[in-house]
């Protein structure tokens, strides 16, 4: 987990999706952070998804959230 010089954190996790079309399984990826972005703010910060990167062909993603505390 990154700090930046505003206060906020980046972090990057690794979220997988199983759907061969690879407009889906961006779709699905990007929802798959969004979620855990949610979870993370119900924790009592405030965590947004940034956005997904495909890292394999299987179907591995990089997804960057940023989380103010």
């Amino acid at each position: 987990m990154l700090q930046n010089p505003d206060g906020t954190y980046d972090e990057t996790i690794t979220v997988y999706s199983s759907n061969k079309d690879r407009k889906q399984a961006d779709a699905e990826a990007q929802a798959k952070g969004e979620r855990v972005a949610r979870e993370r703010s119900q924790d009592g910060a405030i965590a947004v998804c940034l956005g997904c990167i495909r890292i394999t062909k299987s179907g591995r993603y990089a997804c960057t959230l940023r989380i103010e505390p």
